[in-house]
């Protein structure tokens, strides 16, 4: 009972320090995005590819056009449109010091609406990012800008919504500002995982991972097939030697919620001490790949759930995890039991406890092996710029690119395609599986055969069979890249223009839809120009990265026929036109 009221005095204690830094943000000074009650599909800071989620992902029923309203006064301070990442966007600075910001908008409204449409069309494009002067566009607290959609990169039809500080862009979680959202029901703990440090390290006898909770599938049937092992209860002890550290998978919903969203706050305690905390609270974006070490990422890639570790990586800087001692490891000195808490929390503070025991043993440690040195593995110190030039090859790296010090695998072989016309240079690190933290420079020498064609050339990433293209440059006879991943890398060609063909209609035949949809595609270096005419006058065609198509309001034809021609070209300035009639 004693130590119950120690854990819950250390909880109750740390509750009130993290409320006093809540504080500081303005309450019920900002008014609701949308006309309907809060209920969402994603929340601020939860684990996505290569990212914190940055905001609030509003539901809206499931289908496109909700209004949109601006939460304060202020003004438009940048608008942004692409067929990819948040779709259309639009940033209003308000007069606290705080922006907010309204993503995978269906359409702009009003003088927002008006604006865009003359840039696009001054400008003959659909892509734009703009900075507005504080008198461009003003707005008042409750104006519809918008309607909510599903552009850009969103999965469905919802409002992505966000509050940043206006100087520094640093991105708040909104319900900070007094937001309410109902939620009665407590975060869910799926599976507390056990990881061993190092090779000395055993869990239950042995050097592997161990998950306490993990689901038990049904039986297996049939001669010879095995019942899967059942997890460990959660009374159990087990036994531990050596240093080890902690991984958590939870989720939680908020009412009127059926996805996993992200929680909120995670504490860690062993023997009533804080070890490890998370909060969601507010974070820079060049912080967000950091969302990388502080899960299992070799476990995210294969199965999409986010285990967050307990241990701190020395070069990891994003403020929403702490390592309250020895870096979130955990290693014990005695022979004795000890008690090792979770306990998981919402916004609305509905709390989710997992406790369980472990006996330590004493740890012998054993002699360390003796390895040969590899003169092909080059040294990294992840708080130093690290370069290495080779022949034909080079990279360079900034400060905090990798995480931890580690030693880089560094080969060459024959390209294993026609495709490839440069050797292929393979960089792996030693120790981890993490990929770097920030982009860095590659460069590779162009062949002396293909530098009549030096701007038909870029850098691709191979996995497997398939290439990926790298934004490329040339550069005093390199080919130059800044890439965000390992791997291996060469040199390739394109010189193949993108295609397009009709998606809902046919050629010389009446338009049934109320849109004109053309499929587009490109093999290698991606779509970046796209130039619609409509009986020779340059007509807006959207562009959505998802579906990869160009769509045009058929309000843009004329009764009879209609003449539609389309450029379209990559980022290597391969251009195609292709010419069709559509009649009204």
């Amino acid at each position: 009972m004693k130590r119950f009221f120690c854990t819950a005095a250390l909880i109750i204690l740390l509750l009130n320090t993290l409320y006093s830094q809540e504080s500081k943000f303005p309450q019920n000074y900002f008014v609701a995005p949308i006309n309907m009650p809060f209920q969402t599909s994603g929340t601020f800071g939860e684990i996505r590819t290569n990212h914190f989620h940055s905001g609030l992902d509003l539901r809206i029923g499931g289908v496109v056009g909700e209004p949109v309203y601006a939460v304060g006064d202020g003004y438009v301070s940048r608008i942004k449109v692409s067929g990819y990442g948040g779709g259309k966007i639009v940033y209003i600075t308000h007069p606290n010091g705080f922006k907010s910001v309204y993503m995978h908008l269906n359409n702009f409204c009003g003088d927002i609406a008006k604006w865009v449409s003359n840039y696009q069309y001054t400008n003959r494009t659909f892509d734009l990012d703009v900075d507005l002067e504080d008198d461009a566009l003003p707005v008042r607290s409750g104006d519809l800008i918008a309607n909510a959609g599903n552009t850009g990169s969103s999965g469905g039809p919802h409002l992505h919504f966000e509050l940043r500080y206006a100087d520094n862009d640093k991105t708040i979680n909104p319900l900070l500002f007094g937001y309410y959202m109902k939620d009665d029901t407590p975060p869910v703990i799926h599976d507390i995982r056990v990881y061993p440090f190092g090779e000395n390290t055993t869990i239950n006898g042995k050097n592997e991972v161990l998950s306490l909770y993990a689901p038990v599938s049904a039986p297996k049937k049939g001669k010879g097939k095995k019942a899967a092992p059942k997890p460990i209860p959660v009374g159990d002890t087990m036994t531990i030697c050596g240093k080890i550290y902690l991984g958590i998978y939870t989720t939680d919903v908020s009412d009127g919620s059926t996805g996993k969203n992200g929680v909120y706050r995670i504490l860690l305690t062993v023997d009533n001490k804080l070890v490890y905390s998370y909060q969601d609270t507010a974070f820079m974006f060049e912080e967000t790949r950091a969302s990388n070490a502080m899960i299992d990422y070799p476990l995210f890639v294969n199965k999409r759930t986010p285990y967050l570790l307990s241990r701190v990586l020395k070069g990891h800087k994003a403020g929403l995890c702490q390592a309250h001692k020895d870096g979130g490891y955990i290693y014990f000195t005695d022979n004795d039991v000890h008690t090792i808490t979770y306990t998981v929390a919402d916004f609305a503070d509905n709390s989710t406890t997992k406790t369980f025991y472990v006996q330590s043993v004493e740890q012998t440690i054993a002699p360390a092996r003796k390895e040969k040195p590899n003169t092909r593995y080059i040294p990294l110190a992840y708080y130093l710029k690290n370069s290495h030039q080779k022949q034909d090859f080079a990279f360079e790296m900034d400060e905090y690119t990798i995480y931890e010090n580690d030693h880089l695998d560094f080969t060459t072989s024959a390209p294993s395609n026609t495709k490839l016309l440069s050797t292929v240079y393979t960089l792996r690190l030693i120790n981890s599986d993490l990929p770097p933290h920030k982009s860095y420079r590659l460069k590779i020498r162009v062949p002396d055969q293909y530098r009549n064609i030096k701007y038909k050339l870029l850098i691709v990433s191979i996995w497997g069979k398939q290439m990926f293209a790298q934004q490329s440059r040339w550069e005093k006879g390199f080919i130059v890249a800044d890439v965000r991943t390992f791997g291996s890398f060469a040199i390739a060609m394109d010189t193949v223009a993108p295609k397009a063909e009709p998606s809902n209609f046919s050629e010389n035949r009446p338009l049934k839809s109320n849109t004109l949809v053309i499929k587009a595609s490109d093999n290698l270096s991606g779509i970046t120009t796209y130039h619609c005419y409509v009986n020779g006058k340059w007509t807006l065609a959207e562009f959505d990265g998802k579906s990869s198509t160009l769509t045009v309001e058929s309000d843009n034809l004329t009764p009879g026929e209609n003449k539609i021609r389309l450029i379209i070209g990559d980022k290597m300035k391969n251009e195609a036109n292709y010419e069709w009639t559509v009649k009204m």
